[in-house]
């Protein structure tokens, strides 16, 4: 059914001469129990296999839980670029209800108040994903990072805008920047990260822990071409981790996972 909707909007899209649509995509593998404490993960997929650009991306959330203050959430992409959409908002306050993580909202999510019903900037852009593939794997990604207080994902979906003329079978478009994925992954003590730039210029390079710790910082200039930049976990436990990369006012988000 959901296919035939879809191929319906997009008739009606091109017969009235409009190429920018809305797509809804509803994961199905939830509800999904958050674990207690801050070794627990919640993760839900959603599979898209349409292969259209992104030019703007809307996530719609619900989440029960007793202490809101305990939660960060993040998405990730197929590419598996990250944007965290909220780090320990809501205070002592319960759950997140029918929660519209929007680029063009007027109140950040922080400054919301639980149960933050309603459309609120995410604390990281999600036009991250603008101009990027949209088929592929994404995940709804939780953490609690208190201990007592439960609860779980109750419903997630993705509202994107495409465009319909444009599709990922086409030829891809040029980046002036680009980022990972990391090899090997995941990796046992050192791992490597691919950066393209077009030009050269100055990056920034930060590592940070799954609930937000900050491991490494670096500062360093790249001339123009592909540069494999190595990163040494030697001393971090095993985990999931996130490479933050930054050059101007462009970044990217990779995972890296650490087996020991």
């Amino acid at each position: 059914m959901r296919t035939l909707i879809i191929a319906f909007i997009l008739f009606a899209a091109a017969a009235c001469g409009f190429s920018q649509v809305v797509l809804t995509y509803v994961s199905t593998d939830v509800p999904i129990d958050i674990p207690d404490g801050p070794d627990g993960i919640a993760e839900s997929r959603l599979e898209i296999g349409d292969y259209y650009m992104i030019t703007d991306i809307d996530v719609v959330l619900s989440i029960g839980h007793t202490f809101d203050q305990d939660l960060r959430i993040y998405v990730e992409a197929p590419n598996e670029e990250v944007v965290r959409m909220a780090y320990e908002c809501g205070e002592f306050r319960d759950n997140y209800t029918d929660t519209r993580f929007d680029d063009e909202a007027a109140i950040d999510i922080c400054d919301g108040v639980a149960p933050f019903t309603g459309s609120f900037r995410p604390e990281n852009p999600l036009g991250l994903f603008d101009n990027r593939r949209m088929n592929g794997t994404w995940i709804l990604r939780v953490t609690d990072n208190w201990h007592s207080q439960v609860g779980g994902i109750i419903a997630w979906r993705m509202e994107i805008t495409v465009d319909t003329m444009v599709t990922a079978r086409d030829a891809p478009l040029a980046e002036a920047f680009a980022v990972g994925p990391a090899f090997p992954n995941p990796f046992n003590a050192v791992t490597v990260l691919p950066i393209t730039l077009e030009y050269p210029g100055a990056i920034k390079l930060t590592i940070y822990s799954l609930q937000g710790a900050l491991l490494e910082e670096r500062l360093f200039g790249l001339t123009a071409g592909r540069h494999d930049v190595p990163i040494n976990g030697e001393t971090w436990s095993s985990g999931t981790y996130f490479a933050r990369v930054e050059t101007g006012n462009l970044s990217r988000v990779t995972r890296l996972v650490l087996l020991k």
